[in-house]
């Protein structure tokens, strides 16, 4: 017996659920033994897969949020599944680039319909694609807590899409034969676009036959982007999470960088090129050092951002900016510096002999955390303060603590 999602939402699974959350975490063995004793009539197969869903919904909960308890999962889908805030965000913004109220929209390679439910929530009239029928199913049930959604399930290259106004796809960067990871999976990450599902050449005729919004590895190059399109890499939470590709005429510009936050009363923050000129170099390190979000790196926007916020770079090769006044921005985070310190190995580590354990920033150089630590070999002081030393292109060492 494979249980269905729909039979994920019946009355026996719902009252397993209930049993569940009065039970609390416990061992997945031992739960599964106590509700097959307590529910004897109800098959082994769905109290498993009952008990399945809900480690599902505890390992989601960074990704979709309160979503991940009222959703039918799978554990493939879920990896791959786009974060609730950012789906919400993307959806907003489709909606604003079509300029229609209530758009018909499809979700090519739906998943389990996490940006499905996004756009049913927006306002749009959903149609969900998938090959696979059981995420087919399972996205039509999610997808639904926020709004009608229409389902088809086959291949999206199939599909016809003349009845819909713009379309959503995110191809499948995974191959799921792959030999079992660490946390039991069995999916690794396809570099080569042209081997996503759907290919990444086909997402590119596609679009330029109706409005299209793809959603992208963080790593796919610029030059695999029709020139007339909009590549939008999106941080939340501290991570760059997805390039979204806005295929014309949804592009308004040919990079952007934006910050999703994770504290739905704070709105998302972008930033896109205007000034072609170079940041200025400082001629000195200032009260703060800046550092810019990973998109805003990934954007190639770090000069744009020092614009913007009268900010300097520490280098002109540096990502690095320092200033006198912390930037109001979403876009970067500020550090107040606490000295400078000596770039050789053995001075270094005993300009930091009374200090805690410490945080090697180095994503300025080329030169992993791991190996710095084996470079200077620091010994925590126990019980003293940690810190954060950033490491910058041009021979610059600097203590830093938060603000």
């Amino acid at each position: 017996m494979t249980v269905t999602p729909l039979e994920l939402r019946s009355a026996e699974a719902s009252a397993l659920r209930a049993e569940l959350a009065a039970v609390g975490p416990t061992n997945a063995l031992d739960v599964v033994t106590r509700l097959r004793r307590q529910f004897p009539n109800v098959e082994a197969e769905l109290v498993s897969a009952v008990v399945t869903q809900a480690e599902l919904a505890r390992r989601g909960e960074r990704r979709l949020g309160s979503w991940a308890h009222d959703m039918v999962l799978e554990p493939i889908a879920l990896e791959q599944a786009t974060r609730r805030d950012v789906a919400r965000y993307r959806a907003s913004q489709l909606i604003g680039r079509l300029g229609l109220e209530h758009p018909r929209v499809a979700d090519l390679g739906c998943g389990i319909g996490v940006d499905a439910r996004a756009l049913a929530e927006a306002g749009c009239e959903v149609t969900v694609v998938d090959r696979d029928p059981w995420r087919c199913a399972a996205a039509v049930l999610n997808a639904e807590l926020s709004g009608a959604v229409h389902t088809l399930c086959a291949d999206v290259r199939d599909v016809d899409l003349s009845n819909v106004d713009a379309a959503f796809v995110d191809p499948a960067r995974r191959t799921p034969n792959a030999p079992r990871s660490i946390d039991g999976t069995r999916s690794t990450k396809e570099v080569d676009p042209a081997s996503w599902s759907p290919p990444w050449p086909w997402v590119v005729q596609t679009s330029k036959a109706l409005p299209l919004a793809a959603k992208a590895s963080t790593g796919l190059p610029i030059s695999a982007v029709p020139v007339n399109a909009e590549v939008e890499w999106i941080d939340h939470d501290g991570d760059t999470v997805e390039a979204c590709v806005w295929f014309a005429p949804l592009a308004s510009t040919r990079k952007r960088a934006t910050v999703v936050p994770a504290d739905p009363s704070q709105q998302a923050e972008s930033l896109v090129a205007s000034a072609d000129s170079p940041a200025p170099v400082a001629a000195s390190i200032q009260a703060f050092l800046v550092e810019p979000t990973p998109a805003v790196r990934r954007a190639g926007l770090v000069d744009e951002l020092a614009h913007r916020f009268d900010l300097h770079r520490l280098r002109s090769e540096s990502h690095w900016l320092t200033t006198d006044t912390v930037p109001a921005t979403q876009l970067a985070r500020a550090w107040s510096v606490v000295a400078e310190l000596p770039t050789q190995a053995k001075a270094l580590r005993a300009a930091l002999a009374d200090r805690g354990p410490v945080t090697w920033k180095t994503n300025d150089v080329p030169v992993s955390a791991v190996e710095q630590q084996r470079r200077v070999r620091h010994q925590p002081v126990r019980g003293a303060e940690p810190t954060h030393v950033v490491l910058a292109a041009g021979g610059i060492v600097v203590e830093v603590t938060p603000t």
